[in-house]
């Protein structure tokens, strides 16, 4: 194999390493939602719950009516924003706990 050859194939191998390393950085900047985590709109408060093997919806925690049609996600404990805004009545809800860092957001 000559020099240039493995020179390149060398480059290649960096590149996606260093493409690889910025997705996951990405992937840690997005928002993302967990059952259990709690929000809030004016004078109601809400929770995050699972209803299915893959499905969640926001329930009233005053009263435990569904608020949200289920909504099917990859992964209950990693919610991305897209699928967590599915729906428009999401859209006015403000987090105020998040169960997985178990912490006030």
């Amino acid at each position: 194999m000559s020099d240039e050859r493995k020179i390149l194939e060398r480059s290649i191998k960096d590149h996606q390493a260093a493409i690889d390393k910025a997705r996951k950085g990405l992937e840690k900047l997005e928002a993302t939602y967990s059952t259990g985590d709690r929000f809030k709109s004016e004078s109601k408060k809400y929770i995050l719950v699972m209803c299915g093997r893959d499905e969640v919806l926001i329930s009233g925690l005053d009263d435990g009516y569904w608020w949200s049609q289920p909504t099917t996600v990859k992964n209950i404990t990693c919610i991305t924003s897209v699928e967590f805004y599915q729906h428009d009545g999401n859209k006015h809800l403000i987090r105020y706990w998040d169960n997985k860092k178990q912490e006030r957001v």
